[in-house]
């Protein structure tokens, strides 16, 4: 329903928004920074964050830092640990975005196969006050 949305895409995702992701903490604070001009400019009032299956910045032997987190994490899905990013990242949108009239919602994006072939499935991830 957006008539001129904005589209941002980075590499690896809102994990580069992460701090404890990101171990360069100027990353984070980019990816930040690039995210609130943008949707200054744009008079954004919505944020929409979204997370896909099949992300190569998420797989095995591809990024160390995420193999790192995996490892830290065993017994958790890359899909749980990539909406554990997602929340951490629409929160952390809240706090730059604090006092805007600004809704921040986010989404894992999925391949749903059905009958009439694939599509995209998108599953929208509670973000906790």
């Amino acid at each position: 329903g957006f008539k001129h949305p904005h589209p941002l895409s980075f590499p690896g995702g809102l994990a580069l928004s992460v701090p404890l992701v990101s171990r360069l903490g100027f990353v984070s604070k980019a990816v930040d920074a690039i995210i609130e001009k943008a949707a200054s400019i744009a008079g954004t009032r919505t944020i929409i964050l979204i997370a896909h299956e099949d992300c190569g910045a998420y797989k095995a032997g591809k990024i160390p830092l995420v193999d790192e987190l995996v490892t830290r994490a065993r017994g958790r899905s890359i899909q749980a640990i990539q909406k554990d990013h997602l929340v951490e990242a629409a929160k952390r949108l809240r706090v730059a975005f604090h006092g805007a009239k600004l809704q921040i919602r986010a989404f894992y994006a999925e391949i749903a196969h059905g009958a009439e072939g694939e599509t995209v499935r998108f599953t929208e991830v509670h973000i906790p006050a």
